[in-house]
């Protein structure tokens, strides 16, 4: 079982998480690659095995400091493609998804906790 725990930190929506130039271009904007290091950064301090190849079930626990609305999935994305071949070697592993979101006014949060299913 792996507990990631992220204090005062924006979850980011993977919704808009590509862009594209006039060109046609696909790119990572800045402060998506820099989320998905902090992700993974998190991942790799508090797990130190090989990436498991059995199913997980995944929850996440996030706190919004405003009321936006949100979706909760496109958090999900965001943070299985971050933590791919740390935890787990692909995000098709995990079968079970749990999910709450929640608003506090000014707090940013987020928890993970990823477990292996017998």
């Amino acid at each position: 079982m792996v507990h990631l725990y992220y204090p005062d930190t924006k979850l980011i929506s993977k919704k808009n998480r590509m862009k594209v130039t006039r060109g046609g271009r696909c790119y990572k904007p800045a402060a998506i690659k820099a989320f998905e290091k902090l992700v993974a950064y998190g991942a790799t301090g508090a797990y130190d095995g090989s990436p498991s190849t059995k199913n997980l079930k995944m929850t996440l626990d996030v706190t919004f400091g405003d009321r936006r609305s949100r979706d909760l999935q496109n958090c999900y994305d965001c943070i299985c493609d971050a933590l791919e071949g740390i935890i787990y070697i692909n995000d098709n592993q995990i079968t079970e998804l749990v999910g709450k979101k929640s608003y506090q006014k000014g707090v940013w949060e987020f928890r993970i906790i990823i477990e292996e299913i017998a």
